[in-house]
């Protein structure tokens, strides 16, 4: 019998971004099977469960957490990380269940002393839950010759709301939409030369939420190209705004690609929008091919190949009936693989709980 999780984490809310909601929407659910405790790395006021945070410089919290975590661990204890770092917090003397759950660029390193010290830490723990099947390969490499196990379970635990019917516009403009940190990998400057080379008639608006450090290079491409009637930068907005804006796109945005060790472990923001049966335009590196299937519930396409991103977004634009069809297709995939309920099932199974009586006896 499960008796309580305990969540060792670096990424947890009130700090916005992709983990810091997986972390989060980990900690509320769980808490509907067991008691939950949080060891975070910043404070936080947890409902429905404890969060237990000690102010301290960031060489010394993983040393604190570990001081604090050998008091508080009993042996039936089901231990969850957000990565193999966080193990590093893990007392020696703990002997129950740990689950880590892995990303994807955390593991992308050439350094012999580095894949070391992650194949050393991943001895402690007994399941990997890998956020895409190409996490799981990096997860499989840096552990080779010695056998791991892991499961793929994409990590929206956070995406869950009802699904919502489509109705088309009638002015015939696609409505474009793009929602992350600019930064390079994103691939929307790519996009945005792509566009310029295709017919002017075109009738589309694009709209770009979120901010970075690649925000001011974007804002001038779009000036340079002639593009700032059509294309917007909104900066950071509401979770409700958010879903409006995905509510009322026609197609998203973001094919991102590997710069150095920046990777796209999934993309938790292709769920969000196949919700909407909004289709996607996403990359080829990394976890996004789990994410959207290319020409199934979008188009996957390298932004680097300027020839092959132009025809995508082409077709994008022009084939209204193809893009209904795959927004259709996403949201199925939304509702039957990726939807909060379906992938907390499986996580979980892996940590040995199938029934809410079971932890709360």
């Amino acid at each position: 019998m499960v008796v309580r999780f305990v969540i060792v984490t670096q990424t947890f809310p009130p700090v916005r971004g992709g983990m810091q909601s997986v972390m989060g929407a980990l900690a509320n659910r769980l808490s509907e099977y067991a008691p939950v405790c949080v060891y975070p790395d910043r404070a936080f006021c947890g409902e429905g469960y404890q969060v237990r945070y000690w102010p301290v410089a960031k060489p010394l919290r993983a040393w604190v957490k570990r001081m604090r975590l050998s008091l508080y661990l009993r042996e039936d204890d089901v231990v969850l990380c957000d990565s193999w770092k966080s193990l590093q917090a893990l007392p020696s003397s703990f002997s129950g269940r740990v689950v880590v759950l892995a990303h994807g660029q955390e593991y992308l390193t050439t350094s012999f002393a580095k894949r070391e010290r992650i194949r050393a830490l991943l001895r402690r723990a007994d399941h990997v839950v890998a956020s895409s099947r190409a996490t799981a390969a990096l997860v499989q490499d840096v552990m080779l010759p010695q056998p791991i196990a892991l499961t793929v379970i994409a990590p929206t635990y956070s995406v869950d709301g009802e699904v919502i019917a489509r109705h088309s516009a009638v002015d015939h403009v696609c409505r474009l939409v793009s929602v992350c940190r600019l930064e390079e990998r994103k691939g929307l400057g790519h996009v945005l030369h792509a566009l310029a080379q295709l017919p002017q008639q075109l009738e589309y608006e694009w709209l770009i939420v979120g901010g970075g450090e690649d925000a001011s290079r974007l804002k001038r491409t779009i000036e340079r190209l002639g593009l700032a009637s059509r294309v917007r930068l909104l900066g950071f907005v509401s979770d409700d705004e958010k879903d409006r804006l995905l509510k009322a796109a026609d197609l998203f945005v973001m094919p991102s690609y590997q710069v150095g060790d920046s990777l796209e472990g999934f993309g938790i923001v292709y769920v969000e929008a196949a919700r909407y049966a909004v289709p996607s335009i996403a990359g080829v590196d990394g976890g996004v091919v789990d994410a959207v299937a290319d020409r199934v519930t979008g188009w996957c396409v390298s932004p680097q190949s300027t020839d092959a991103l132009k025809a995508v977004l082409l077709e994008a634009l022009t084939e209204q009936s193809q893009r209904e069809l795959f927004g259709r297709n996403a949201q199925h995939a939304y509702k039957e693989q990726f939807h909060g309920d379906v992938v907390m099932a499986k996580l979980l199974h892996v940590l040995g709980v199938t029934e809410k009586e079971e932890c709360r006896a």
